[in-house]
């Protein structure tokens, strides 16, 4: 399969923006890393996500959008972009059910998922399943709710280079996948560094998330009265630019590969979002910012403690034990969730 990469190296003149071959290596109709049937998260995958590693993460989440249902804020309507194969939505909606069975009859909720296997995942729950945003209805309004989803959209590759930035790409040399410079045409990965307030030393490279701005102008056509909330791994501004090789990385058998082309097709890529472009972002659009947090933070101050099991049971393989130990492990300031932040943001119609 690298000789379809090669292929359009080619005919691209003999160079490709990285942002190409992300989008080729995850999002390829036929061969990409998202779209065929394969195990992607958990155990099995290559990698775990908060939603594979409790249930409860769903839980506390439709705690918190009831809430803002039960408070006049929004209607009952919840959409999940990037659904994978239900292992946040499903607990959900069931503890959504549980406590607010009036409102969970009125609501509404879709999932947006590209992906053909894990849609096929999703047809028994009793969401609506669209393959992209277009979908929605126009003027949307609830909330909006993605968990590592940008962190998964194609980026370009900006390096400082003799006090001049150049895109960094890809080549090939031999039937050799290689990073390939070339000028910043039009100054516009530039002109992005300067907004996003990142000056990159000599020799030091960075994302730019043409993807992730584009989704999220996408967001301010299609959405009416809306919370934003959007869970990920991502650095402010001021620590990216300390970061000389950039954030691109590769996971395959929960193992992390620097060389991003080293398994092409078949393992996960991702980047660390630039959270100050983010939030810049929402502010342009005049989004209201409710919170910007780690994850940590947000279970905390959402009651995931209430999900905590009192158990005489010695078994530390019982189901309580384990979802005990899965919640403390999201609780904890040394745990996955202290990697992630939490931004919400209500969007106006």
């Amino acid at each position: 399969m690298k000789s379809l990469i090669i292929q359009q190296i080619e005919e691209n003149g003999g160079f490709l923006s990285f942002a190409d071959y992300m989008g080729l290596c995850l999002y390829h109709p036929k061969h990409g890393y998202y779209m065929t049937g394969s195990q992607k998260i958990g155990i099995e995958g290559d990698f775990y996500t908060s939603s594979s590693i409790s249930e409860f993460y769903g839980a506390v989440m439709a705690r918190w959008f009831i809430k803002k249902v039960e408070a006049g804020e929004i209607p009952p309507v919840f959409c999940e972009m990037g659904s994978g194969t239900g292992a946040f939505i499903q607990p959900f909606l069931n503890e959504w059910k549980r406590i607010s069975p009036s409102s969970y009859q009125e609501g509404v909720v879709y999932c947006i998922e590209t992906s053909p296997y894990h849609a096929a995942a999703l047809d028994s729950l009793e969401v609506f399943v669209l393959s992209s945003i277009q979908e929605l209805p126009d003027a949307f309004s609830g909330v909006f709710y993605s968990n590592e989803l940008f962190d998964a959209l194609p980026v370009q590759i900006a390096q400082n280079r003799e006090g001049r930035i150049e895109e960094i790409g890809v080549g090939a040399d031999q039937g050799k996948l290689i990073f390939k410079a070339r000028e910043d045409h039009q100054d516009s990965l530039s002109d992005y560094l300067i907004w996003a307030e990142i000056t990159l030393p000599e020799g030091y490279r960075a994302e730019i998330p043409i993807a992730m701005l584009g989704l999220l102008e996408n967001l301010q056509n299609k959405l009416g009265n809306a919370y934003i909330v959007t869970a990920d791994y991502g650095y402010f501004s001021e620590q990216l630019q300390t970061r000389k090789k950039g954030t691109i990385r590769g996971y395959k058998n929960h193992i992390l590969i620097p060389d991003p082309f080293k398994h092409p097709f078949q393992m996960d890529l991702t980047y660390d979002i630039p959270l100050t472009a983010y939030i810049k972002k929402a502010a342009e659009f005049g989004w209201v910012k409710a919170a910007v947090q780690k994850k940590t933070e947000f279970f905390w101050e959402n009651g995931l403690t209430d999900f905590l099991q009192e158990t005489s049971d010695p078994n530390p393989f019982s189901k309580a034990a384990k979802d005990n130990r899965a919640i403390r492990s999201l609780l904890s300031h040394e745990g996955i969730s202290e990697s992630f932040y939490v931004l919400i943001h209500k969007k106006r119609g």
